[in-house]
């Protein structure tokens, strides 16, 4: 990965909210894209069957992007999630505490308006 951006959560806007603002954008660049699930700690419907699969096979999962995108849309919350978006552009995905996310890319960085309120972070520390 070139890039980290870490974004600042405020109140106005839900974590699952934010990301899936930055899937949906991923997604739209076109191309097909393999999404990893190294480890997630989700509720919801979606979020809390892959929680309970990597629970209990304790190893990666790859699902399609419809499934990735119903765990940011449907009624829940994502506590931890460490994702890997693979495709012409590569991203990966980490939720920390509910409250905590950062975005590190290998090419260009989504728009600002995208993103929302972040800042740039050391790399070295992924």
């Amino acid at each position: 990965m070139k890039w980290v951006e870490s974004l600042i959560l405020d109140n106005d806007l839900s974590v699952e909210y934010r990301v899936k603002r930055i899937l949906e954008y991923i997604f739209s660049t076109g191309g097909h894209f393999r999404c990893v699930i190294k480890s997630i700690d989700a509720t919801g419907l979606t979020g809390n069957k892959f929680t309970k699969i990597l629970n209990l096979e304790n190893h990666t999962i790859t699902i399609t992007e419809l499934e990735l995108m119903q765990i940011f849309s449907e009624d829940g919350q994502v506590f931890e999630l460490d994702l890997l978006i693979d495709g012409s552009r590569n991203f990966r995905i980490i939720v920390r505490d509910g409250n905590s996310v950062d975005i590190l890319g290998d090419t260009e960085k989504p728009p600002e308006n995208i993103l929302g309120k972040s800042f740039e972070n050391n790399i070295n520390y992924f």
